[in-house]
């Protein structure tokens, strides 16, 4: 039966109903294809009604639509936690576990706030191989952080970003408050920072808001300090 080809636009959403820009769009079993706009749209030419349209985007899970009568499709995309757990943070964006040969280590929510300390850096002690953290001792003062080591005779302090903004330290942010922690440690994950990143650096991303029902978490912590020498 003769099928004529035609136009076949239309929209990809998420869950909860933002348009994703980026996603591909590609007739099953050719290379032809597009991706979204930027904001989520798509257009692709000479398709026929026998052809299935495949929408693939990363974290999400892939779907398969057959064209039909249709010259409009509008798609919605449910997030797929299998490659969530594939994706790991390098420099500002996101790559295929699979693609990074860079040594990063991370550390999640559950074992920083497993610990009692105030301040995030403290509770990174003893979490990531290659991380070394002293604490001065002092009551209220930011432990010392290297990785790898000494790396200059000046400041050797790593490069910290939280959610894509440089910080000077992370004593500005509550460890509760920490989805997970990446630390990169070799010259391949922290190139895309320049010079700036030559003694690592600690990415953090913090949690966000979930769909479902509202919950209230309450954390305290005391902690007293005492002089063993009076002088």
């Amino acid at each position: 039966m003769f099928s004529q080809s035609k136009t076949v636009s239309g929209s990809v959403k998420d869950a909860t109903g933002e348009l994703l820009p980026g996603v591909s769009v590609i007739v099953k079993g050719t290379q032809k294809g597009v991706q979204t706009d930027f904001d989520g749209l798509f257009m692709i030419d000479n398709v026929q009604s026998t052809d299935e349209l495949v929408f693939a985007y990363i974290g999400m899970t892939g779907k398969t639509v057959l064209v039909g009568a249709n010259t409009r499709i509008d798609v919605v995309l449910i997030e797929s936690l299998e490659s969530l757990d594939e994706i790991v943070i390098v420099g500002y964006g996101q790559q295929s576990r699979t693609t990074v040969t860079g040594a990063i280590a991370t550390v999640k929510s559950e074992d920083i706030s497993a610990l009692p300390v105030t301040n995030a850096e403290s509770a990174l002690q003893g979490r990531a191989a290659g991380l070394t953290i002293t604490n001065s001792g002092s009551p209220g003062s930011s432990p010392s952080v290297l990785i790898r080591g000494l790396g200059s005779v000046g400041n050797n302090s790593p490069l910290y970003v939280i959610d894509g903004v440089i910080v000077g330290n992370l004593s500005g942010i509550s460890p509760n408050d920490i989805e997970t922690v990446s630390v990169l440690k070799d010259a391949s994950t922290t190139a895309v920072y320049g010079a700036q990143g030559s003694n690592g650096v600690v990415v953090v991303t913090t949690k966000q808001g979930k769909n479902g029902k509202g919950r209230l978490s309450f954390n305290t912590y005391t902690e007293f300090s005492n002089s063993n020498t009076k002088i």
